[in-house]
């Protein structure tokens, strides 16, 4: 049995047939926090940051499981796997299905899912399922408490017994996860090579200068807090001085003259890379430096994209 939610159904249906957790080989759980820090936030209750959401909704259900006596093994928050712009490159490059096409366009829907901060537990348990073999599990005695201001909390020590999966590889599970969404019978081996680089120190310069259509990552060589890239499609009537005023008023979003496809660092967190949907023709990187609130326009360099 796989939950990848409360557990509020199998606790249910433990409590309705006596006999059932005889013919349950085994519950895979996405739930639980053992050693890292919960994810439910709460400003009425801050001491629940200390647990997972899915044991969180309903922690009398998951204790209920856990001491049914049915072998649990739960894949909990402390299995990451994170999810970048590499892994969504490959997952958009190898999307031939309606399964695979779904997933990039979500993932690629929004800056969270390249943040680092987004992770593959639930597709990561379901993996614990299927193919078993890229894990390893530890039995542990475990706890769940089951109500108060620390409702939710799994942790190590109790009178249960259950088991930890912990991933060998991340990268071998997430080369297994793109070849199943896309009907492969072999893996999809995730490349963290960007397709360009780019310096904006000194002459500004894109490395290769062409590239095929479709997903392609573009890093910054030497990121630094003085020094951005815009990449995009520039009008060429514009000068320097235009795109000096525009990054010197702390901008909200891009000019109607300037129609951007990525900006480095990314946000104010120093990201020095970006995955952008190239079309065919040309865009413009723009190199600028800051010194204060004076910006400067180091240089401009071209990138072709030509059809696959």
């Amino acid at each position: 049995v796989l939950t990848l939610g409360p557990l509020t159904n199998l606790a249910a249906a433990l409590d309705a047939d006596p006999d059932l957790s005889d013919r349950i080989d085994r519950v895979v759980v996405m739930g639980g926090a053992f050693e890292v820090p919960g994810n439910v936030f709460l400003e009425s209750q801050p001491a629940a940051s200390i647990a997972e959401w899915n044991i969180y909704a309903d922690p009398v259900a998951a204790e209920r499981v856990l001491q049914s006596g049915v072998k649990t093994t739960f894949v909990p928050l402390d299995a990451q796997v994170p999810v970048d712009v590499y892994v969504i490159r490959e997952i958009e490059r190898a999307a031939t299905t309606p399964a695979s096409k779904t997933v990039a366009e979500l993932l690629g829907s929004a800056p969270f899912f390249v943040s680092g901060q987004f992770f593959m537990w639930d597709p990561l348990a379901a993996a614990a399922v299927a193919e078993p073999e890229l894990f390893t599990t530890r039995e542990e005695s475990m706890s769940i408490q089951s109500g108060g201001r620390r409702a939710g909390w799994t942790s190590l020590g109790g009178s249960a017994s259950g088991e930890i999966a912990t991933v060998i590889d991340g990268d071998d599970f997430l080369s297994a996860y793109i070849a199943t969404l896309d009907g492969r019978t072999s893996p999809v081996r995730v490349s963290r090579e960007p397709d360009a680089s780019i310096v904006t120190e000194g002459d500004c310069k894109v490395t290769p200068s062409e590239l095929t259509t479709g997903p392609a990552v573009l890093a910054l060589e030497s990121p630094t807090p003085s020094s951005a890239a815009a990449i995009g499609v520039i009008d060429p009537a514009r000068t320097d001085a235009d795109i000096e005023a525009f990054f010197a008023t702390a901008p909200t979003g891009p000019p109607a003259w300037f129609e951007l496809t990525a900006v480095l660092p990314t946000d104010d967190s120093l990201a020095n890379e970006a995955l952008v949907d190239l079309a065919a023709g040309e865009v413009t990187v723009v190199c600028v430096s800051f010194d204060g609130a004076t910006v400067k326009v180091n240089g401009r360099a071209t990138l072709v994209a030509t059809e696959r």
